[in-house]
């Protein structure tokens, strides 16, 4: 079988000429599962990508939608509940929807949207507040050329990371497990998200540290550690290795 870009010559014939463009669209999601290195998805993504592109000004609605919003951000890169309202609108807009299935997806739907609405409500002002406190502090310190201890340094790091606002931001893709209680436990700092976001401060730290240094970012808990214990450069990294396996 012959080959153009590493994609069959035959599968390309057979997509352009007989129009179907479902198939495309259905190639273009499948590329995107691509393992790094692999040539003949990528290839099959750029072309795929090429023919949705024309198709997408001349097939009919709602499928000139569908490939549209496939084209900003296909399924793989997606929150499936984050996309779930415009496949809901897609299917009526087919005529030919079943009426117990579109009821329940609308009914799940809402519940999603008072979900977050929720989490808006109750938590953005405390979030912001939080966040904005620990960059002011941050700032001061880079301006008076300040070198906290740990103690000092640990709680404001682990808020300016972000990490926990990351951690509670996912619950919005999430399914039916996440209520109203799960937001309230998680914006007082479980264990378990303050364990995560030490280990994903300190990899941070360790990793980035040169760089952000050189960028002239406030002193990471490598320098607090240093100027703490009085002590070199691998011994920061050698105990805080430790602190992440414990």
């Amino acid at each position: 079988m012959e080959k153009s870009k590493g994609i069959p010559t035959t599968m390309i014939s057979t997509k352009i000429h007989s129009g179907d463009v479902k198939g495309m669209l259905e190639l273009y999601e499948a590329a995107h599962f691509q393992p790094h290195g692999e040539n003949i998805l990528e290839e099959a993504l750029s072309f795929s990508t090429f023919h949705l592109k024309l198709a997408e000004t001349t097939v009919n609605y709602p499928f000139s939608i569908k490939i549209a919003n496939a084209l900003k951000r296909p399924i793989r890169k997606s929150v499936p509940r984050l996309i779930a309202s415009s496949y809901i609108f897609i299917y009526e807009a087919y005529g030919t929807q079943d009426e117990n299935l579109m009821k329940f997806a609308n009914e799940a739907l809402n519940v999603y949207k008072d979900m977050e609405d929720l989490m808006s409500k109750e938590g953005k002002l405390y979030r912001m507040k939080r966040q904005s406190q620990a960059y002011f502090v941050e700032a001061k310190w880079l301006h008076e050329n300040c070198i906290p201890t740990m103690e000092e340094y640990m709680p404001i790091a682990l808020v300016s990371s972000g990490y926990w606002l990351i951690t509670i931001s996912s619950f919005v893709g999430m399914e039916e497990s996440i209520t109203k209680e799960t937001f309230n436990k998680a914006f007082n700092d479980p264990k378990i998200i303050l364990a995560s976001s030490i280990i994903c401060r300190l990899m941070s730290d360790i990793v980035g540290r040169k760089v952000e240094q050189e960028r002239g970012h406030a002193s990471s808990a490598v320098e607090c550690y240093m100027k703490q214990y009085g002590v070199s450069i691998q011994e920061p990294h050698n105990e805080l290795y430790k602190l992440l396996v414990l």
